[in-house]
């Protein structure tokens, strides 16, 4: 079952404004196994990386993309899922990197068999980065926007509202990149975001307000 992002847990996603609609289904806690939740592990085994393809466990990758894909499928109503554009969350890396990790796009397209999707991938990576999960010092909206672009092949039709998918909801560096990029190429569309998961900490782990240097306050 998927809940919103409301005024009650807003502030753990610091670059979430309180108009950005945002949805979720699981909890992860990071720096924990696979064995702290059911929710570690589906996610841990959903960014199992490519490299793992071809051993016994990456049948444990093939299984968290189905499950998501069934997971977004019954948490939403299908004639909403029908009549939006579905963009996923691109990879850190480019297309023609061995470590391409289309994960969130082969969710979407694990449900299109059963209902008729509009899925595109807008929003293209222009150049490597390293996955935010790995980094202390993560990036912000504007550095990402800046290694993205828009794929112009894929615009047409115009949406009239995005829904954009991603595996997990930390400090919505993506959600808001994201939204703002569409937001520039599109106008003032809606842009929804899906997240299997958002990220929840013990009370005293990482303080996002000071890791980016913003005030409490700040959105």
């Amino acid at each position: 079952m998927y809940s919103d992002i409301d005024e009650l847990n807003r502030k753990d996603h610091f670059y979430l404004k309180p108009t950005d609609e945002c949805y979720f289904e699981g909890e992860y806690t990071p720096r924990e196994g696979y064995s702290y939740s059911d929710t570690n592990n589906f996610i841990q085994n959903l960014k199992k990386p490519v490299n793992r393809l071809g051993l016994p466990e990456w049948r444990y990758k093939l299984n968290a993309i189905n499950r998501a894909a069934l997971s977004i499928k019954n948490g939403f109503e299908e004639k909403w899922l029908k009549s939006v554009v579905l963009v996923p969350s691109p990879p850190s890396k480019i297309h023609t990197d061995p470590a391409y990790d289309d994960r969130i796009y082969q969710v979407l397209k694990k449900i299109s068999p059963a209902l008729p999707l509009d899925i595109r991938e807008l929003i293209r990576q222009t150049t490597n980065r390293e996955a935010m999960h790995t980094l202390d010092d993560r990036y912000t909206p504007d550095q990402l926007i800046g290694m993205w672009e828009i794929n112009e092949a894929l615009v047409d039709p115009i949406p009239s509202e995005i829904v954009f998918v991603d595996d997990v909801l930390t400090s919505g560096t993506h959600f808001r990149a994201a939204k703002d990029l569409l937001q520039q190429r599109f106008g003032s569309i809606d842009v929804v975001g899906i997240f299997l998961a958002r990220v929840v900490r013990p009370s005293n782990d990482i303080d996002f307000s000071k890791l980016f240097g913003l005030d409490s306050g700040d959105a």
